[in-house]
């Protein structure tokens, strides 16, 4: 079996046509964010931008261009649920959540599944974790991550 990619030439006028289009887009956002009195700058448009592809609520940020990790000051381990501990099912949940200013985590959902009542209690483990928060330019900042809560059994 042979494959083969197709390659789309875009034409000279068309490309220019979509230059302009992304810096109009781009012209009319920081014009609208101006009228409003807001300050824009690089890292706080390149975080936004990233927002609307990740799905990052509004005034919470994500790590990289200026903006620390939160470090983990406190953690508990995750329970086994009945059912997986009899099966002995093991594996990784991975969660998304924001850690706010304060440290705590909020807003936290599954974004890899594990099943057998796993998630849950996962859940439960990292409702009670607690951070030192992100910094962006000295302040603490809410950012969005995600964490792997591992499910192992040792024997």
């Amino acid at each position: 079996m042979k494959l083969s990619a197709k390659m789309i030439e875009i034409g000279g006028m068309r490309r220019l046509a979509i230059v302009i289009a992304c810096a109009a887009f781009g012209i009319a956002t920081c014009g609208s964010a101006l009228a409003l009195g807001m300050h824009v700058d690089a890292a706080t448009a390149s975080s936004a931008s990233q927002g609307a592809k990740n799905n990052v609520p509004a005034g919470v940020m994500r790590v990289g261009n200026g903006v620390s990790a939160p470090k983990l000051i406190y953690s508990v381990d995750p329970k086994f649920s009945n059912k997986a501990r009899h099966a002995k099912y093991q594996g990784i949940c991975v969660l998304s959540l924001i850690v706010d200013k304060d440290g705590k985590p909020q807003d936290i959902h599954v974004v890899q599944k594990l099943g057998m009542g796993l998630d849950e209690k996962a859940i439960e483990a990292v409702r009670q974790y607690r951070f030192k928060p992100a910094y962006y330019k000295g302040h603490p900042v809410a950012v969005q991550i995600n964490v792997e809560v591992n499910f192992r059994i040792y024997r």
